[in-house]
């Protein structure tokens, strides 16, 4: 599925993926198990292409254009996710 980044003023955006999700878990520490809470990083996938061939697939964080060298949003044109 392919989605075009929204644009400012459509009132949605990446920022409204979340960023980790709570999980119940248990943990078996010292010969006892305990029920937990525990968080997991969400992630998405990105796809980098060029001229429509695609050079590389990786998984980042939902807010990608806060992190690495996505740090300016206005260089990127599309995300599919």
């Amino acid at each position: 599925m392919r989605r075009d980044v929204p644009g400012e003023d459509s009132g949605a955006g990446i920022e409204d993926v979340p960023t980790q999700r709570s999980f119940a878990v248990r943990r078996w520490r010292h010969g006892t198990v305990t029920a937990e809470e525990d968080r997991l990083a969400e992630e998405l996938p990105v796809a980098l292409e060029y001229n429509g061939i695609s050079h590389a697939v990786m998984l980042a964080p939902g807010r990608l254009h806060t992190s690495g060298t996505a740090a300016y949003p206005v260089g990127t044109l599309t995300v599919q996710m």
